[in-house]
């Protein structure tokens, strides 16, 4: 009885590493940061733009990098009551994510942003780059989210993704082995979740 307890374990463990090896892994590109990016993050707590380079000239660098990011309107949510404050904060963070979506190039040879300008039905106010921290450490990098919404196809039903990645140094990486890896992967990306712009 004990040996066929063993046994049946020995399996359990064979098929949870078997279809741990199935699955598919997070998808890995490399994007060299700008200097302008490198000295942001040096100094991510930086609140005195006269001493370092903090969040207002990032966004000065932005804005005059990328013009036509500074005429995208921003929209807060209507359903949350916001402070003037988290509003500002908010569409610093809208724009931020929209700079880093120039940069990143989708398998199906559009940048992130021309994939959430052309194919998704809005811009959601929720896209967003913010830094943050390791757990280990105080080392700063940036988690990006993106919620393109998108048509199911045959029904033609609205669909919300997300396309969640971080940016450590020159490296973006897919939060997720799904949407977020697929659109950097394949060509395909769309078709192989039933779905299509509108």
């Amino acid at each position: 009885m004990r040996m066929f307890a063993l046994s049946a374990v020995a399996m359990l463990l064979a098929s949870v590493a078997a279809a741990q090896n199935s699955w598919p892994s997070a998808a890995s590109i490399t994007v060299p940061a700008a200097l302008e990016e490198k000295q942001f993050l040096n100094t991510p707590m930086c609140f005195d733009d006269s001493v370092c380079f903090g969040p207002r000239h990032f966004e000065k660098f932005i804005l005059t990098k990328y013009p036509d990011i500074g005429k995208i309107r921003f929209s807060p949510p209507r359903d949350v009551p916001l402070e003037r404050d988290e509003v500002a904060r908010m569409r610093e963070d809208f724009r931020r994510g929209l700079y880093y979506a120039k940069l990143i190039p989708l398998a199906n040879g559009q940048t992130l942003f021309e994939f959430l300008t052309k194919c998704s039905k809005h811009l959601s106010p929720l896209n967003w780059a913010q830094v943050d921290f390791e757990a280990k450490g105080r080392t700063p990098y940036v988690s990006m989210q993106f919620f393109p919404v998108l048509k199911r196809k045959g029904t033609g039903e609205e669909i919300e993704m997300q396309i969640l990645l971080y940016r450590h140094g020159d490296r973006i990486d897919a939060r997720s082995p799904l949407f977020s890896t697929n659109a950097l992967r394949y060509s395909n990306f769309l078709d192989r979740h039933g779905l299509e712009c509108w």
